[in-house]
């Protein structure tokens, strides 16, 4: 019996402004306006690119333990496949999704499919996972069309997001072809508690 589907119950739990709910800015010399704009200005580099890829290490605790894996995440314009190597060659989990569905492929179990990712991983693994949410929390950005709070930096970036019950502080960015990109972050979720962070090794920006 594999020890696997244990290690992915723990972790996987890992634009329209108008729906935000509150912004908040960084204290320090830049006007709230001025603020705003470079925000907007930003959205609109982000938002111009679809495809993407990232690699990097995940470090998980909640109430009991923690471990730390290695993550992929592809995201091309309209499919994307994320994979997830435990710790201690506990194995790996790979979901693939696209417009027609997504599959849950698990060590020692038939691959899963279904419609919906997010029903899928909860049926298979008791865990409801925002992964609508981190398609976008990942590029520092809110999930569109749902209540948030966000606050910003000097430089117009996310220093901090709640929505969905997670709160997303960013701790570092890296410019990336002409785009600041998160590479770090740690994302906090009440109930269930749990804390990820997320340090990310390499982007590929336009690259599905």
């Amino acid at each position: 019996m594999t020890c696997f589907p244990r290690f992915a119950k723990v972790f996987l739990p890992a634009l329209l402004l108008g729906v935000l709910t509150a912004c908040a800015v960084v204290p320090g010399s830049v006007s709230p306006d001025r603020m705003e704009r470079r925000w907007q200005a930003h959205l609109t580099r982000l938002q111009a690119v679809h495809s993407w890829r990232l690699s990097g290490r995940l470090a998980v605790r909640g109430e009991d333990d923690g471990w730390q894996a290695a993550l992929r995440w592809r995201q091309g314009e309209s499919d994307y496949e994320i994979v997830i190597q435990g710790p201690l060659g506990q194995g790996t989990a790979r979901l693939v999704g696209n417009g027609a569905g997504v599959v849950l492929h698990l060590p020692g179990a038939a691959p899963r499919a279904a419609a919906d990712a997010e029903l899928l991983l909860a049926s298979e693994l008791g865990w409801w996972v925002p992964v609508k949410g981190l398609v976008y929390w990942l590029r520092g950005l809110p999930e569109p069309n749902i209540d948030a709070r966000r606050v910003l930096d000097a430089r117009g970036r996310l220093a901090r997001l709640e929505q969905q019950g997670w709160r997303i502080d960013y701790q570092r960015y890296r410019t990336v072809s002409g785009v600041d990109l998160p590479a770090k972050m740690v994302l906090e979720h009440a109930d269930p508690k749990l804390r990820l962070r997320l340090v990310v090794g390499r982007w590929e920006w336009g690259q599905g």
